[in-house]
């Protein structure tokens, strides 16, 4: 319905689809249940927040309708060949066999194949929680046995945005790790110093987490550890 080179809306117009990265600019869906949410684009971009989008970020973004490269990101990696790609189109940006997108009321759909793996990565927030959820359904449709890793990457935001003194700010945030819930835990914390008119150094009043249903391999809250000294979240070192 309503086709054109990019996508069209679904028979039942509850959704529409995309189908493929590289849109005029970067087509976006904001999900929220009033109280979190999140917005994606298409190549997966984006951030989260809780309770407003500029003050309250949740994860780190910058605005960019040419590159659209901040976002929360979701690697896939064969360990016979080394071989790395995302199940959304960015970071990576490697050349897809399939690749679609779903936009829905209160969530979006990943569906991409590459190296004969399909990857259908599906967010959405719960209905009543401050909860970004992630549903992700992985797929051999080669005729081998395949072994793959699964890796995640985003960096946390935790406050106002845009945060002008990002190196400064990232020596607060504290990260730790819930081995009972498998979860990322992150907070961040300033000094108070009295002021009569108020100011922007104060602990942030909540704690973040990344968590999973699957007790991970290992895990790291090191940006250096993860892309590198002049390494990029399209070609990661760590």
């Amino acid at each position: 319905m309503l086709q054109t080179k990019y996508g069209h809306f679904s028979e039942d117009g509850k959704e529409y689809v995309i189908r493929g990265p590289q849109t005029p600019r970067p087509w976006s869906n904001v999900v929220s249940n009033g109280d979190a949410g999140f917005i994606v684009s298409q190549s997966g971009g984006g951030y989260s927040w809780r309770g407003n989008g500029q003050v309250n970020r949740l994860t780190r973004w910058e605005q960019d309708i040419l590159k659209d490269e901040w976002g929360k990101y979701l690697y896939l990696r064969d360990t016979a060949t080394g071989k790395v790609w995302s199940a959304a189109w960015k970071p990576i940006c490697a050349e897809p066999d399939e690749y679609r997108v779903r936009y829905g009321m209160g969530y979006a759909v990943f569906t991409s194949s590459n190296e004969g793996i399909e990857t259908e990565w599906t967010m959405f927030v719960a209905p009543q929680e401050p909860i970004e959820l992630w549903k992700v359904v992985v797929r051999n449709r080669s005729r081998k046995a395949r072994k793959l890793q699964l890796f995640t990457y985003f960096e946390w935001g935790l406050g106002m945005a845009p945060d002008w003194h990002r190196e400064f700010h990232k020596c607060f945030v504290e990260t730790s790790f819930e081995e009972g819930s498998n979860s990322i835990l992150a907070t961040k914390r300033l000094w108070e110093v009295p002021s009569e008119n108020g100011h922007w150094n104060v602990d942030w009043p909540y704690v973040a987490f990344h968590s999973s249903s699957v007790k991970p391999a290992s895990f790291d809250c090191s940006k250096e550890n993860v892309l590198g000294n002049y390494g990029s979240a399209a070609n990661p070192k760590g």
